[in-house]
C-alpha cells in the first residue's frame, strides 16, 4: 500500500511540510477573510498578530495530541492552507481532521483532495489510527465532497451543533477507516493499471 500511495502522491501538486514561525502571516490573513469564514465550522473572532504567533507557536510546540501542517504548492512554493489531526486518541486510535484551503486562487485545482489524501495517509500509516473524524457545515458541500472521494462516510447530522451568523446550523458528521482509505487506493491503483493496457 505505501508503494501505491508513493506512486499517487509523486503526481500531486502539492505537499505538505510543518508549521514555521512565520506562518501566522498567512492564517491571520485568512481569519480575517469573510468567505472563508462562511464556510468554516467555527465562530468568527478578531485576532492581533500578538495572538497568532502565539497560536503558532503553541502548535509547533505542542505536537503531542494536536498536528497542524502547512499545505504548499510545489511548483510555486507558494502556502495555500493547512490541514489539522487533533484530538489524537493514542489508546483509542482515532482523531479528528479538518482542512483550510485558505488560498483563493488555488480553488477548484482538486488541491482539497490531494491534501485530504495526504493527511490520511500521515494519519493511518504514520500516526496508527484507525478513525479519522471530520465535521463540516452541512452547507459546505465541497467540503463534503472532497472527504467522501477520500474515503470518507456519511454518519449523520448534528442538528443546531454551533451557532453562527446568527443562528443555529447543522454540521455534517463523518468518519473515514483505514479499510476506507486503502479502499480508494486501490480503487485509483486499479484504474491505473487499466488505462495501461
Amino acid at each position: 500500500m505505501i508503494q501505491e500511495c508513493d506512486k499517487l502522491f509523486s503526481k500531486y501538486s502539492i505537499f505538505l511540510r510543518a508549521l514555521e514561525e512565520d506562518d501566522w502571516k498567512h492564517s491571520i490573513h485568512w481569519r480575517k477573510n469573510e468567505i472563508i469564514w462562511n464556510m468554516v465550522a467555527g465562530h468568527k473572532y478578531y485576532v492581533s498578530e500578538a495572538c497568532e504567533k502565539q497560536w503558532v507557536k503553541n502548535h509547533i510546540e505542542n505536537q503531542q495530541n494536536n498536528f497542524v501542517f502547512v499545505v504548499v504548492e510545489k511548483e510555486s512554493n507558494k502556502t495555500i492552507g493547512f490541514v489539522y489531526l487533533i484530538n489524537i486518541n493514542h489508546k483509542n486510535k482515532c482523531c479528528e481532521f479538518s482542512k483550510l484551503l485558505g488560498d483563493q486562487d488555488s480553488w477548484g485545482k482538486g488541491y482539497g483532495t490531494q491534501m485530504t489524501m495526504l493527511t490520511l495517509y500521515y494519519a493511518f500509516y504514520e500516526l496508527g489510527m484507525e478513525r479519522v473524524e471530520a465535521r463540516q457545515l452541512l452547507t459546505n458541500k465541497a467540503s463534503i465532497c472532497v472527504n467522501e472521494k477520500c474515503g470518507f462516510k456519511n454518519e449523520g447530522i448534528a442538528r443546531h451543533a454551533l451557532f453562527k451568523q446568527g443562528q443555529f446550523v447543522d454540521l455534517n458528521l463523518m468518519s473515514c477507516l483505514r479499510e476506507d482509505y486503502d479502499m480508494v487506493i486501490a480503487n485509483y491503483t486499479k484504474q491505473e493499471n487499466t488505462s495501461t493496457i
